[in-house]
């Protein structure tokens, strides 16, 4: 499931390149995908007990843009993302900023500074978008004047100093929802974003791919 939200993604980007007039990078895309604490870590660590939170590492998966063909792409995504994982598990998820609570704000802002300079020149970015798969709740919640619809659920992640696009996929019973959150002023016309992803999804389930799932995109 994941690989083919990933691919979804990727698919709806890459026809709102093109529609664009864009060149589609020759370089994938990179997204910066969080990546959930299944019980691959050692829970006995001492950090592990002193310090409460919700587990969540990020691991960078290309989105191969630049393989035309659907198929294919998403099993370039599925081998990338594999990669990713793993190489996650290994570090047991250790990123520099889980260690910057134990840094002096000097030392933060100098690491910042340099991250925005280098940002600035397009020098070897982090990430250029984020895409979360969070599963949401199995069954139906209700609140007091009923059933909530999906339309009345929202949920978006945060833009990374470099990232200008921000797509959130969560489940709710059988169906998915995609939120975008895009900076202001950085992509012309962003909810055509939406629109393509819509047709992407509408096609897999002309050919069986997609099964009876629903999705709402807002």
């Amino acid at each position: 499931v994941n690989t083919l939200v990933l691919g979804v993604c990727s698919e709806a980007l890459r026809r709102y390149l093109l529609e664009m007039g864009a060149v589609v990078p020759s370089i994938p895309l990179v997204t910066a995908m969080p990546v959930g604490d299944q019980g691959w870590r050692d829970g006995r660590s001492a950090p592990r007990r002193a310090i409460k939170n919700n587990c969540v590492a990020v691991a960078t998966v290309p989105l191969h843009q630049d393989i035309a063909d659907f198929g294919q792409r998403l099993q370039a995504i599925k081998r990338g993302s594999q990669v990713a994982i793993d190489s996650v598990r290994r570090s047991e998820g250790r990123r520099l900023d889980n260690y910057l609570d134990f840094l002096p704000g000097t030392a933060i802002r100098l690491i910042n500074g340099l991250m925005d300079h280098r940002q600035a020149k397009k020098q070897n970015p982090y990430a250029n978008i984020v895409i979360s798969n969070v599963a949401g709740p199995s069954k139906a919640l209700h609140a007091l004047d009923g059933r909530l619809a999906m339309v009345e659920l929202l949920s978006t992640g945060n833009l990374t100093d470099a990232g200008n696009l921000n797509i959130t996929i969560w489940s709710y019973v059988d169906n998915l929802c995609f939120s975008f959150f895009s900076r202001k002023g950085a992509l012309p016309d962003p909810d055509r974003i939406n629109g393509h992803l819509r047709e992407v999804v509408e096609e897999l389930r002309r050919q069986n791919l997609g099964g009876e799932a629903g999705l709402q995109a807002g």
